[in-house]
């Protein structure tokens, strides 16, 4: 009974991995305003609702939007675009005298400035084929010093300047060919309200809403504008499935976060409740209040389903979901086999205690008992081998480390802990004709060992991501081995 309850419990945890919340549970504070207005004021009114409300602080609003949706975009400072444009020059005069040490030297600076203000630098056409040609300078070098890494360097170049041509009176044949090889590639597809906005990526204009195109795996900048201000940035990951955004061009154009979350209009604020309903549900809040300059709060109801993150990338391939659902059946399979195979044991091991030690039976029930352990044990293991191998394969592709996963991992953690605890328990049993206490005690230690080989999935969640997040990789996939032996956990991956 207590084994069965415990696996019940692991399942339940598992569909909550599957299914994760990230309600804060807290009330929402959004100010609005119309044209001009002082902002510290309108800031201090906010202020006075998020405690009065028990909102939550406006530092931890910002960084959850900013993680969870978009953040605002940065500007190049101009001694960052000096340095920027004197480096380059100084890099392409030293490969042009064969001077490569002083080449590279200089064009890895430049390469630092450029990823560090990559997007002002491509909103510039001509800044933007600047940074391809410095990018390719850099694998021309590696080319002529017979460097291995040449080849992913021009992938990366290719991430840097999303769509950029690349002039070919600036590099060689084997640079232009190596570039134009670049074939690792996934489809984006990009819509917005209202639609006909300009697409970035990266900084670099990739066409208008609704969009498709193609480009190099890996991490990139997203940026839908509908008119000349820069747009917020939203991260996206390009796996190896296609990834679909969905922007509100609208909500962006209107929201900051600085100094607190509030929503400026131009001139017509009529879609304020209607866009901090919006912001409550992406941020998961248990109730939104809009607070205005007057300080007039009112409490906007939430809308009935939950909205998703804007910029979803769960990005994983139809292979990847049915492999992940074949492994997480087959694990679910073999722990309720493992349940059934404790429980079988615990028959025999009940029938044992009730013969006297000179019955003829008595040695074969005995032995019937004991022999059932390891196949029970075995199959738990491998149960939770299999699943570990499917979380990682029906996870979303979400950047960084995201906040329920470490949930996930405590849970995973706790449930080892009380798994150990059970399985390390001392037993009734002696060398003597086994009784009821002993075989339930034994039946308890056998699935304390289940049940913390069953928590590794739930840890490996988080790790996932940390690792993921730690080398760059765009695919994490723990590997867990298990034998009558013993059992290892692992990590397999590119990066």
């Amino acid at each position: 009974m207590t084994a069965s309850l415990a696996r019940s419990s692991y399942l339940f945890l598992l569909c909550a991995v599957l299914t994760p919340s990230t309600a804060w549970a807290q009330p929402l504070v959004v100010a609005w305003s119309v044209g001009e207005t002082d902002v510290d004021a309108l800031a201090t009114r906010a202020r006075a609702a998020i405690a009065a409300h028990g909102a939550m602080p406006s530092e931890e609003v910002s960084a959850a939007l900013e993680a969870r949706s978009s953040a605002p975009p940065s500007p190049v400072p101009a001694d960052a675009l000096d340095r920027w444009s004197s480096l380059a020059r100084h890099a392409v005069r030293a490969l042009a005298q064969g001077d490569r040490a002083t080449a590279s030297a200089e064009l890895s600076e430049v390469d630092a400035i450029s990823r560090a203000f990559l997007l002002g630098l491509n909103r510039d056409d001509a800044r933007a084929a600047r940074v391809l040609d410095a990018c390719l300078f850099d694998v021309r070098a590696r080319l002529e010093t017979h460097d291995d890494t040449a080849a992913s360097r021009v992938v990366d170049c290719r991430r840097l300047a999303p769509g950029v041509i690349a002039s070919p009176s600036l590099h060689p044949p084997e640079v232009i060919a190596l570039l134009e090889a670049v074939s690792t590639t996934v489809s984006l597809h990009v819509e917005s309200a209202p639609s006909g906005c300009v697409v970035r990526l990266n900084g670099a204009r990739v066409g208008e809403t609704p969009l498709d195109v193609e480009a190099a795996l890996g991490d990139y900048a997203l940026q839908v504008e509908c008119d000349e201000a820069p747009g917020r940035v939203v991260a996206i990951t390009l796996g190896d499935a296609p990834t679909n955004v969905s922007i509100d061009a609208h909500l962006d154009a209107v929201v900051h976060t600085d100094p607190v979350l509030r929503l400026a209009y131009t001139t017509d604020a009529a879609r304020r409740q209607e866009d901090a309903r919006s912001l409550g549900a992406l941020l998961g809040a248990s109730e939104t209040w809009l607070v205005s300059i007057d300080g007039e709060v009112v409490r906007v109801d939430a809308p009935l389903a939950p909205v998703t993150t804007r910029a979803s990338t769960y990005g994983r391939a139809d292979w990847e979901i049915g492999t992940g659902i074949g492994l997480g059946v087959l694990g679910i399979g073999a722990i309720v086999t493992s349940d059934v195979l404790v429980s079988v044991g615990a028959g025999y091991g009940h029938l044992a205690t009730q013969p006297q030690p000179m019955d003829p039976d008595y040695l074969t029930r005995r032995a019937a008992w004991s022999s059932w352990e390891m196949p029970a044990l075995a199959t738990g293991w491998i149960g939770g081998a299999l699943l570990t191998s499917a979380l990682p394969l029906l996870l979303p592709r979400d950047p960084g480390v995201p906040e329920w996963s470490w949930w996930v991992g405590g849970a995973g953690v706790a449930v080892v802990g009380v798994g150990l605890a059970l399985a390390l328990a001392p037993t009734t049993c002696g060398n003597e004709r086994p009784t009821s206490s002993c075989v339930e005690s034994n039946a308890m230690v056998d699935a304390g060992s289940t049940l913390a080989s069953l928590g590794v999935p739930l840890v490996s969640v988080p790790a996932s991501y940390w690792l993921a997040t730690l080398t760059g990789s765009t695919s994490i996939t723990p590997s867990v081995s298990a034998s009558p032996s013993g059992a290892s956990i692992g990590v397999e991956g590119a990066w």
